[in-house]
Formats: C-alpha cells, sequence, structure tokens
C-alpha cells in the first residue's frame, strides 16, 4: 500500500519475465551466529596446526635432552681405592645411586622423557583427526600434566645441583665415614657426568616450560 512502510521478514522480489512474487531466504535473526566465511575457517584451522606443530617440535626437544640426560646420568661411575682397618685396600664403585638427589632426577628425566614422547605421538595423530584434536578432556589431561611434571623436573634439577655441590666439596658421598668427595677421590669424571645431567635437565624444563604455555592457551582459547 502507497504511503505506508510494509515491514516483512522476508526480502521479495518479482521473477523476471513472470508477474509472480518470489520471496528471498528469510534475513537471520537479531543476535545469532552465522557461520564464519570458509576463508577464515581455513585460517583458524592453520593457526591451531601451526600451534601443534611448534608443541610437537618442542616435546621432541623436551624428549631428547631428558633422554641424554637420563643416559649421562647412568653412565656416571668411578672407582676408588680405600684403606681398611687391616691395611688392606678396598675398592670401591660410586653410581649415581650413591645420592638420592641423583636418584630423583634420574627417575623425573625418565618419566618426563616417556610421557614427552607419548604427548608428541598423540598431537601427530591428532593432526589427522580433528575430534581428537579437539577433545577438551585430552586438552585438560595434558595441561594437567604439563604443570605436574614441570614442577617435577624443575625440582629434581634443583636437588641434582645440590647434589653435585655436595659431591664437590668434602662431604661424605660414599656412604664411608670421613670427608670423601669426588675431590679427594679422583672422582672428577663421575662430577662432571653428573652436572652435565643437571643441565640437561634444566634445559628440558625449559623446553617443557614453553610447552605448557602453549598447552594452556589451546585450553583456554579452545
Amino acid at each position: 500500500m502507497a504511503g505506508t512502510a510494509f515491514v516483512s521478514e522476508y526480502f521479495e522480489k518479482r521473477a523476471p519475465g513472470t508477474g509472480r512474487m518470489e520471496h528471498a531466504e528469510p534475513a537471520p535473526a537479531f543476535g545469532t551466529q552465522a557461520t564464519p566465511p570458509a576463508m577464515y575457517q581455513q585460517g583458524q584451522s592453520s593457526k591451531g596446526r601451526g600451534t601443534i606443530i611448534v608443541s610437537v617440535v618442542l616435546r621432541l626437544l623436551t624428549f631428547l635432552f631428558a633422554l641424554i640426560a637420563v643416559a649421562i646420568l647412568a653412565s656416571s661411575k668411578g672407582r676408588y681405592g680405600i684403606q681398611a682397618e687391616d691395611g688392606s685396600v678396598q675398592v670401591q664403585t660410586v653410581k649415581f645411586t650413591v645420592l638420592r638427589a641423583f636418584k630423583y632426577l634420574f627417575s623425573a628425566c625418565c618419566i618426563v622423557a616417556v610421557y614427552s614422547l607419548a604427548v608428541m605421538t598423540l598431537s601427530l595423530i591428532s593432526l589427522c583427526v580433528r575430534a581428537l584434536a579437539n577433545s577438551k578432556i585430552i586438552l585438560w589431561i595434558i595441561f594437567t600434566c604439563d604443570q605436574v611434571l614441570a614442577y617435577l623436573l624443575i625440582s629434581a634439577g634443583a636437588a641434582g645441583a645440590n647434589g653435585v655441590m655436595v659431591s664437590n666439596k668434602d662431604e661424605n658421598i660414599t656412604g664411608f665415614t670421613g670427608l670423601l668427595s669426588c675431590t679427594n677421590l679422583g672422582l672428577g669424571d663421575f662430577c662432571n657426568k653428573a652436572a652435565a645431567s643437571v643441565g640437561l635437565a634444566f634445559a628440558a624444563f625449559l623446553f617443557l616450560a614453553i610447552t605448557s604455555v602453549l598447552s594452556s592457551r589451546r585450553l583456554f582459547r579452545h
């Protein structure tokens, strides 16, 4: 009707060559969220895949550094002789198990290495399986484990560093009475390997800490 406003949820148009009116699709209701264009969906998917790839690289580095720390610490041995009361010389072997701090560091690095390998494999699979990559439960589990193991590794590294300091000073590290250290027993190779494993453990912690930040971003932005 002329002079009046026509209100409708449809946009009308006249079919060409006919007098019949056709109705276009209804306009989306106010407040509803339309599906983003494909180009934006591809951008979001590429960004998510890029984050997963970076996480895989960081977990690979964490795995390698933790594994090398375990190998070096397990190979750290030393032999020394100590004179007994009857005058005989007892030859003893020192391993990383001589100190609880080194055993703690060894166990923590083993756990982190196995965990990093498992999550790295899962992340590679998630690049092909979208449902696995978007699983909220899996993201929560990875986030929690990353936080716990990062604290475990840094505490083990600190304990191992203290063990190296004790071993290099005039402290009893062998279980015998007296001041027996790496210095006066000639166990420099043992202490050097222990120190190297501690440094590698700290490097593994650094990569794991960065990875835990990425896992938290994936979880809370998902």
